[in-house]
């Protein structure tokens, strides 16, 4: 069992107020502020439905009882590991040097596989026991993320803006299937693909 957070959060958005203003055909700026909380609302739903990271960010995933023969880092595409921290037979906290491991960037999702003839360390058999920090994202500015991701954001938003009294929760769940589709040529095979990773 594995769990994830955001805990560097990316510093720009895939899509700027202006750019969804112009794909929506909104001439006035009354409902600037309402956007770029929308646009924010659209990035992170998106973000976690097509286990992405968009734009560059830095991410926490926790496993429980045990070392895996190898492990996936449930966001992609993936950049880089910060650290692997482990608690150890006595219950003390552990840093893995890096080169006890191999960080496979070009799998999707990314993962994480012991270095040749390296046996993983003891560890105490309880949750939380293996601590992963890593940086995800196809990176720092809005030019590196792919088109069809910024279209969803954009489709999603126009769904959130429409429906400001919350419509229905199906209304919802299909405009989410709707922008995800709009992602799947890039980034994910199928929106449901890294369920196995929930």
């Amino acid at each position: 069992m594995t769990s994830t957070v955001v805990t560097t959060g990316p510093t720009t958005e895939p899509v700027t107020v202006s750019d969804v203003k112009e794909a929506l055909v909104i001439d006035d700026s009354a409902d600037d502020q309402l956007l770029s909380r929308q646009i924010t609302t659209a990035r992170e739903t998106l973000e976690d439905r097509s286990w992405t990271a968009f734009n560059t960010q830095t991410l926490t995933t926790k496993l429980d009882w045990g070392w895996p023969a190898e492990f996936w880092l449930p966001r992609w595409p993936l950049q880089s590991v910060t650290s692997i921290t482990y608690l150890d037979g006595n219950g003390d906290s552990q840093t893995l040097a890096s080169n006890q491991y191999t960080v496979d960037a070009n799998t999707r999702p990314g993962r994480v596989i012991p270095a040749y003839n390296v046996t993983w360390p003891l560890v105490r058999s309880q949750e939380n026991t293996i601590t992963v920090t890593y940086v995800a994202g196809h990176g720092d500015s809005a030019a590196n993320v792919p088109a069809s991701i910024k279209d969803a954001i954009i489709a999603y938003v126009g769904h959130l803006y429409g429906n400001r009294d919350g419509g229905c929760a199906g209304d919802n769940e299909a405009a989410i299937e709707r922008s995800l589709s709009l992602m799947a040529r890039y980034v994910v095979r199928d929106s449901r693909v890294w369920e196995f990773l929930s």
